[in-house]
């Protein structure tokens, strides 16, 4: 038979906050920051590629404005772009994501 429902809720309370990543160097004091830091790893890939941002948004098949925005942080990009994008400058998405955990830029 299963818990009733308080129970449940009751244990989700006293569980460890999953969004707690003491610790762990991918803490950001906001979403903010964090988008700032990957559209700055963007633009530093973008033209270490020698590439311009109307190329790469053509490769990503998306507006150069986009771009522009997600590289100056002031907008958010869902991870199936964040993939386009690491396909249109020959990096893997991994890669991109493990060059914001130590805030290097390689």
């Amino acid at each position: 038979m299963s818990p009733p429902i308080p129970e449940i809720r009751s244990a989700f309370v006293q569980a460890e906050d999953p969004r707690d990543h003491r610790g762990s160097s991918l803490v950001y004091s906001s979403k903010q920051e964090f988008h700032q830091r990957l559209g700055s790893r963007l633009k530093s890939i973008r033209e270490q590629a020698r590439l311009s941002q109307e190329e790469t948004a053509r490769l990503a098949g998306i507006n150069r404005s986009y771009l522009s925005q997600i590289e100056g942080g002031k907008r958010t990009l869902s991870l199936y772009l964040a993939c386009r994008l690491a396909k249109a400058l020959d990096i893997t998405l991994d890669a991109l994501l493990n060059s914001l955990e130590g805030g290097s830029h390689e």
